[in-house]
């Protein structure tokens, strides 16, 4: 009995930002446990960190404030909401 098979290579990249290198090895963790939901695929996964992240910490969110000032004076350009927006997500990522 001859069987006509198609077989098939899909690469794809998926992106994950985070916030923390904690939350990175939570989300490498989880990609570890996918399975594939068939008993004819196969699945292999290889990836890298191209950049760790940028942790929110006083020292960052004191460089994010010269960056406002620098982009208001040099650039006539407003960041306030920016700021306003990277308070708002540290203060929820405390709590």
């Amino acid at each position: 009995m001859f069987v006509d098979a198609v077989l098939t290579l899909v690469d794809t990249e998926i992106e994950i930002r985070v916030r923390t290198m904690e939350d990175f090895g939570q989300r490498m963790t989880k990609m570890k446990e996918v399975t594939p939901f068939h008993l004819d695929i196969c699945l292999h996964m290889k990836g890298y960190m191209n950049r760790p992240p940028m942790e929110r910490t006083d020292t960052t969110g004191s460089l994010y404030h010269l960056a406002q000032l620098v982009a208001l004076e040099e650039l006539d350009l407003h960041l306030s909401s920016c700021i306003a927006r990277y308070k708002l997500e540290s203060a929820t990522a405390i709590s």
